[in-house]
């Protein structure tokens, strides 16, 4: 109909005319709507600087306009959480890591695969095994 809204994915459009004889015509089409919007990702905590230790989260906020898939974490470039519902966060065991700063990503991807990412530099500081 005039004015419709196709969702995402393929629609066929179907039509037929009649004319003042009653003689009728049909034709069909094929509409096909596409995603291109990106995902919305952002990192609530810790934010960018912060100092951490021990267990820290990482608490991530992320929403599409027709839905996630996944939202994947990373430390220094590796690969530590994928999850497929929210809620996004993650705890990380800063003692598994060196004191120092550390980079924290967020890949998030929505149903029709684009994604979006954010990050945050974190400096860590556990206090050495046997020195408090």
């Amino acid at each position: 109909a005039s004015g419709s809204i196709f969702a995402i994915g393929a629609t066929t459009v179907s039509c037929t005319a009649v004319d003042s004889s009653g003689n009728t015509a049909t034709g069909s089409f094929v509409v096909n709507v596409i995603d291109k919007i990106s995902p919305i990702v952002a990192i609530l905590n810790p934010s960018n600087d912060q100092m951490v230790s021990d267990k820290a989260l990482i608490s991530i906020s992320a929403s599409d306009n027709i839905g996630l898939s996944k939202t994947e974490t990373y430390i220094d470039g590796v690969l530590k959480s994928t999850l497929y519902s929210g809620p996004w966060d993650y705890i990380w065991n800063t003692k598994t890591v060196k004191n120092g700063q550390h980079l924290i990503s967020v890949i998030t991807y929505d149903l029709s695969g684009n994604k979006a990412s954010a990050s945050v530099k974190v400096n860590v500081s556990n206090v050495p095994v046997g020195k408090k």
